[in-house]
């Protein structure tokens, strides 16, 4: 009977060694499993930040990028402005020179119809003197 009681203790124990040792398996593997997945995390954890100081890294070149981009087109703008404005100063200063040439103009062909009626007057006292002289000499003849 003792023997068989040992028999049975030896038995339990060997069931709950049995036991103990499916159990120890399983926690090592569930350890094997979450050192795995540690190990995993730890590399996403290195590729992101990698990702994220190479999208800083192209932030900060973006930035740097767009300032000068705006400071070309402030410059660009600017340059823009100044020839608009010297192509305005010229355009008013043709247009004075345009008005000034027409007046010109203007008053060249006053001084033309004054020259075309001079000349008029003057054929014509020729004629009136021609024929005054006609006369002068007719009248001369009959006395």
């Amino acid at each position: 009977m003792q023997a068989d009681k040992y028999q049975h203790l030896a038995d339990d124990a060997r069931n709950k060694l049995d036991d103990l040792e499916a159990e120890n398996i399983s926690l090592r593997k569930e350890v094997e499993i979450l050192r795995h997945g540690q190990k995993q995390a730890v590399a996403i954890k290195g590729t992101t930040e990698s990702r994220l100081h190479r999208t800083l890294e192209e932030m900060d070149r973006l930035r740097t990028e767009l300032k000068q981009a705006r400071q070309e087109y402030k410059s660009h703008s600017d340059l823009e402005k100044k020839k608009i404005e010297e192509v305005m100063a010229e355009n008013r200063q043709m247009e004075k020179q345009k008005s000034e040439l027409l007046n010109a103009f203007k008053k060249q062909m006053k001084l033309i119809d004054v020259l075309k009626k001079q000349k008029m007057h003057l054929e014509a006292s020729k004629a009136l003197n021609f024929t005054e002289e006609e006369f002068m000499r007719a009248l001369d003849w009959g006395s």
